[in-house]
Protein backbone atom coordinates (compact mmCIF):
# COMPACT_ATOMS: atom_id res chain seq x y z
CA UNK A 1 0.00 0.00 0.00
CA UNK A 2 1.34 3.42 -0.96
CA UNK A 3 0.39 5.81 1.89
CA UNK A 4 0.63 8.90 -0.31
CA UNK A 5 -1.86 7.45 -2.79
CA UNK A 6 -4.23 6.54 0.03
CA UNK A 7 -4.00 10.04 1.47
CA UNK A 8 -4.77 11.58 -1.94
CA UNK A 9 -7.77 9.37 -2.64
CA UNK A 10 -11.03 11.23 -3.23
CA UNK A 11 -14.34 10.06 -4.63
CA UNK A 12 -14.95 10.89 -8.26
CA UNK A 13 -16.78 14.16 -8.93
CA UNK A 14 -19.71 12.17 -10.35
CA UNK A 15 -19.96 10.05 -7.20
CA UNK A 16 -19.77 13.11 -4.97
CA UNK A 17 -22.43 14.92 -7.01
CA UNK A 18 -24.74 11.90 -6.75
CA UNK A 19 -24.28 11.69 -3.00
CA UNK A 20 -24.86 15.44 -2.60
CA UNK A 21 -28.02 15.13 -4.70
CA UNK A 22 -29.36 12.28 -2.57
CA UNK A 23 -28.57 14.08 0.68
CA UNK A 24 -30.29 17.25 -0.55
CA UNK A 25 -33.27 15.26 -1.78
CA UNK A 26 -33.54 13.53 1.60
CA UNK A 27 -34.11 16.90 3.27
CA UNK A 28 -37.19 17.64 1.18
CA UNK A 29 -38.59 14.31 -0.04
CA UNK A 30 -38.74 10.66 0.84
CA UNK A 31 -36.07 8.48 -0.67
CA UNK A 32 -36.70 5.10 -2.20
CA UNK A 33 -35.23 2.05 -0.52
CA UNK A 34 -32.63 1.92 -3.30
CA UNK A 35 -31.62 5.54 -2.70
CA UNK A 36 -31.36 4.97 1.06
CA UNK A 37 -29.18 1.95 0.39
CA UNK A 38 -26.99 4.01 -1.92
CA UNK A 39 -26.41 6.57 0.83
CA UNK A 40 -25.65 3.83 3.36
CA UNK A 41 -23.15 2.22 1.00
CA UNK A 42 -21.44 5.56 0.45
CA UNK A 43 -21.19 6.14 4.20
CA UNK A 44 -19.67 2.69 4.72
CA UNK A 45 -17.13 3.30 1.97
CA UNK A 46 -16.33 6.72 3.44
CA UNK A 47 -15.69 5.10 6.83
CA UNK A 48 -13.40 2.46 5.32
CA UNK A 49 -11.46 5.10 3.40
CA UNK A 50 -11.16 7.16 6.57
CA UNK A 51 -9.68 4.20 8.41
CA UNK A 52 -7.27 3.55 5.53
CA UNK A 53 -6.19 7.20 5.61
CA UNK A 54 -5.62 7.01 9.37
CA UNK A 55 -3.43 3.97 8.83
CA UNK A 56 -1.57 5.74 6.02
CA UNK A 57 -0.85 8.70 8.31
CA UNK A 58 0.50 6.32 10.91
CA UNK A 59 2.72 4.66 8.29
CA UNK A 60 4.04 8.02 7.11
CA UNK A 61 4.93 9.10 10.65
CA UNK A 62 6.62 5.90 11.75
Amino acid sequence: MNPEKVMNFKPSPAHQQRLDFLLDKRREFSLSAEEKSEIEQSLIINRIVGLAKARAIKMLHS
